[in-house]
């Protein structure tokens, strides 16, 4: 590497990935879904799909509102 190039790589790597970017925010309909979801009357695929989001990602939403 050219020593020119050093102090921007470091200043690079030392940062976290994708530390300044910002999480979507939820859906208008998420809190509702989330409740059929945990009362059992839609399933996770279904959840998701009506939140217009991946599987995994509604799971990891849904979780995360669990905790609070």
């Amino acid at each position: 590497m050219k020593e020119k190039n050093l102090p921007g790589y470091v200043r690079v790597s030392s940062r976290e990935q994708n530390e300044d970017r910002q999480p979507k925010p939820l859906p208008d309909n998420f809190y509702e879904v989330h409740k059929a979801w945990k009362n059992k009357k839609l399933t996770q695929k279904e959840a998701a799909k009506a939140c217009h989001m991946a599987e995994s990602t509604f799971y990891n939403k849904a979780k995360k509102i669990g905790e609070d």
